[in-house]
């Protein structure tokens, strides 16, 4: 009806079919730069949900796929897939995730392969997960994806590590900040976890590491190629959460921090898991 409006004063106007919902649920795909080595081994796609700023992913090799941090738009996931002509292998969610309902359940459970999602305290998961520890290797064809145990934003945090090098980050390090350790209401015993994470064992891992998380805040976060990444040098230089020396100056940079949990945290904990998916 304004679209139309609009029209009508001669102002171009257009209107999306399905709304703000369509517009919501939409995933834009991008192919994560590689190594020249790299290129006839693997794909790395970066799927983004604009509408709601989430970061998800989609790892192809010789038949095979790792989808990480899907959202409930399985379709999308299932036709990119199909397009390459590869099999589901593994569904693997970083966390559980509080701002968004994950479509890792409805996704494993219509396309197969195994599930995972670190849970830890506080958290009761309904839908069968497939066990990981840290340091697991995950096979996806020609390559491999590590499991790195994260402790912070929650205490069943991972990140992945694909080919040594692309680091898939969830909610623990974002392109221009840290990941949240308030919304379990522990904050103190969760950004100590948080500060050993950042400063040990993501510390080790190399300069030229690709960060690529799960989330994002601002369009600006979206370089001139389409993704929202960033490399560690440029974070340990850069963010000031990553300078903090010692444990307790980080907590106190936490508190300081805190700001009121996402509205449907509650609703979305309490049903997470569940085959569907529904917003």
């Amino acid at each position: 009806m304004v679209a139309e409006i609009l029209r009508a004063s001669r102002r171009p106007a257009r209107s999306l079919v399905g709304g703000m919902i369509a517009y919501g649920e939409h995933l834009e795909a991008v192919k994560v730069p590689l190594r020249a080595a790299e290129k006839s081994l693997f794909e790395l796609r970066q799927l983004n949900r604009r509408g709601k700023g989430c970061l998800s992913y989609i790892v192809l090799s010789a038949g095979e796929a790792a989808v990480i941090d899907p959202s409930c738009a399985v379709e999308v996931y299932e036709s990119l897939l199909a397009r390459a002509g590869a099999r589901l292998a593994h569904t693997l969610d970083t966390h559980v995730h509080a701002d968004h309902q994950s479509g890792g359940p409805a996704l494993a459970a219509k396309l197969g392969g195994d599930y995972f999602v670190g849970a830890g305290a506080g958290f009761d998961l309904r839908h069968r997960v497939y066990s990981l520890s840290d340091g697991d290797e995950l096979p996806v064809g020609n390559t491999s994806i590590r499991v790195l145990a994260t402790p912070g934003h929650t205490p069943g945090s991972v990140c992945y590590l694909v080919a040594d090098r692309y680091l898939l980050t969830g909610d623990t390090l974002f392109k221009k900040s840290v990941g949240r350790p308030d919304l379990g209401g522990r904050v103190e015993e969760w950004s100590k976890d948080l500060f050993h994470t950042l400063h040990e064992r993501i510390a080790r891992l190399d300069d030229s590491t690709i960060v690529l998380p799960s989330h994002y805040a601002a369009i600006g976060d979206i370089g001139a190629d389409g993704l929202v990444s960033a490399q560690l040098d440029e974070l340990r230089r850069d963010l000031p959460q990553l300078r903090i020396a010692e444990a307790a100056s980080f907590t106190e940079a936490m508190k300081c921090a805190m700001r009121t949990a996402p509205p449907q945290y509650t609703e979305i904990i309490a049903g997470y898991g569940a085959a569907g998916c529904s917003i």
